[in-house]
């Protein structure tokens, strides 16, 4: 959220984590949000880890090489 300059009018509920079994977690991102980042080109990439009491998780936000390089404050 704060690398893109906030929710951009979407809410919290319109992010989800989805995992199936047997694949790796995913990010899901709906509504004016899920819309702005398609517009961008952006997909949501994600890592999650976990050892005993201990987890983490790492999200990157991708261009794809084709997509124009607009500013993030449009």
């Amino acid at each position: 959220i704060k690398a893109v300059g906030g929710l951009r009018g979407g809410r919290y509920q319109d992010i989800e984590v989805r995992r199936v079994p047997g694949t790796r977690a995913q990010v899901r991102v709906t509504g004016p949000l899920g819309d702005w980042l398609a517009g961008q080109g952006l997909t949501v990439q994600l890592s999650l880890s976990h050892e005993k009491g201990y987890a983490v998780a790492v999200v990157l936000l991708e261009r794809a090489d084709d997509a124009d390089a607009a500013d993030l404050d449009a």
